[in-house]
């Protein structure tokens, strides 16, 4: 099902780093309009002590997600931006989009700049680069990059943040 006739969704998705939350806001900054963090959707954590798997697709509350898009568009929004690295890989969430957006960086970059912000957090970044070396890279070739060959636009995540903003603001209605 596509997005409502009254309501434009805009979809943007990319790795872990690659400046997609980034780009989100500044551009739901400019706009006014709403930003739903598919991050803010995580199912909890499995009883026994496992952790949830950020890398899988299938960690995500996806009703949970579908009833956020819904309460903004109930709300009066005519643009919505749904942002997450699995926004592309979810055919429910893809479906409905009116644009979406892969914003590409090298993994290397992305990569740093995912510890850099763990870092400036305080957060520990050991089971990151752990989570990483033990099935995210993995979860992410399967899941995460095949889907960026379907965005209708692709961002380079190292230009100035300001570029990438203003080439989206193009092709959006007005």
């Amino acid at each position: 099902m596509p997005a409502p006739d009254d309501c434009f969704l805009l979809v943007v998705a990319g790795l872990p780093g690659s400046g997609k939350t980034t780009i989100a806001w500044r551009l739901a900054d400019r706009l006014d309009v709403p930003v739903v963090e598919m991050d803010h959707h995580y199912l909890p954590a499995p009883t026994g002590g496992t952790s949830v798997d950020f890398s899988d697709p299938r960690s995500l509350d996806v009703d949970a997600i579908l009833q956020t898009i819904e309460r903004h568009r109930l709300t009066g929004a005519k643009t919505i931006i749904i942002e997450g690295i699995f926004a592309l890989s979810l055919e429910v969430i893809h479906r409905r989009a009116s644009l979406t957006v892969w914003v590409e960086a090298p993994p290397d970059v992305a990569l740093a700049r995912k510890l850099l912000r763990k870092l400036q957090e305080g957060t520990d970044v050991q089971p990151s680069i752990h989570g990483y070396l033990e099935h995210a890279r993995t979860n992410y070739l399967r899941h995460v990059l095949p889907a960026a060959q379907t965005a209708d636009v692709h961002l380079d995540g190292t230009q100035p943040l300001e570029t990438l903003v203003g080439s989206l603001l193009e092709k959006l209605p007005r």
